[in-house]
């Protein structure tokens, strides 16, 4: 499911052109990122006078509605592989690369059922969640993860026991419902929260790099620009960092 948030702060301010503007701009961004980004977002507002609206989502359906409805300005998937698979389509341009995310094991606080490594997701007594593998970067990323750790068959028999999320939202949602006691996602999808990360080593769970990324049928360039220019900052770059990137 689509989401939109809207940081509601609308501002004036007069731009180096000496020229009022007053510009609405829309984020395409994935559902990880999502609070990071409405920091970055009420930022920019105040210091270019424009309404920011975050649609968020699975980074797949995401691209799949900026292409279909060509309008928005602005695209950060939780993966920059989105940005090298639809390149082609030539709607993909300016971008510059704001952080980084990893697949981690995340479950209850303490993690009462003892879960060690990937392989304990096959156990009956343990409810799992992983994200859907073609609607958000966290569900195609899962299903790498698993096959690189075992093969497709081990990664097969996970996806059928398990609740399958369209994004990592979901998957947190079902942590905190307590319907779920383990989960394949993001690490920053579990930051501020009350559950413990069990880590997953590096050679099979590498980190992804966050490329934010202008639309080429935007039609306030020059400020989505400006917003890329400042979440790839230090001040940007220590925004993420609080939210878990």
């Amino acid at each position: 499911m689509l989401k939109k948030l809207t940081t509601g702060l609308i501002f004036s301010s007069i731009l180096a052109t000496s020229a009022l503007v007053a510009a609405d701009i829309k984020i395409y961004c994935g559902s990880t990122m999502a609070n990071a980004m409405k920091e970055i977002a009420t930022n920019m507002e105040t210091k270019h006078g424009v309404s920011i609206e975050i649609v968020k989502g699975g980074s797949a359906k995401l691209y799949k509605k900026l292409s279909s409805e060509k309008n928005g300005d602005l695209y950060l998937p939780g993966s920059d592989s989105y940005i090298k698979k639809n390149k082609k389509d030539g709607y993909l341009g300016f971008g510059k690369y704001i952080g980084f995310n990893q697949a981690v094991i995340i479950t209850q606080k303490g993690n009462p059922k003892g879960v060690k490594t990937l392989d304990d997701f096959t156990k009956a007594s343990i409810k799992t969640a992983l994200g859907a593998p073609k609607s958000g970067s966290i569900g195609k990323i899962a299903k790498a993860v698993l096959i690189k750790h075992k093969d497709k068959a081990f990664y097969n028999s996970i996806a059928k026991k398990s609740l399958l999320a369209s994004n990592s939202s979901e998957i947190i949602e079902g942590l905190e419902s307590k319907k779920i006691d383990a989960a394949l996602s993001w690490k920053a999808s579990a930051a501020g929260k009350n559950f413990t990360i069990v880590k997953i080593p590096d050679n099979i769970s590498p980190r992804k790099k966050l490329k934010f990324t202008l639309l080429k049928f935007s039609k306030n360039k020059k400020v989505a620009k400006e917003i890329i220019n400042y979440a790839a900052s230090d001040e940007g770059k220590t925004i993420m960092k609080k939210y878990g990137f």
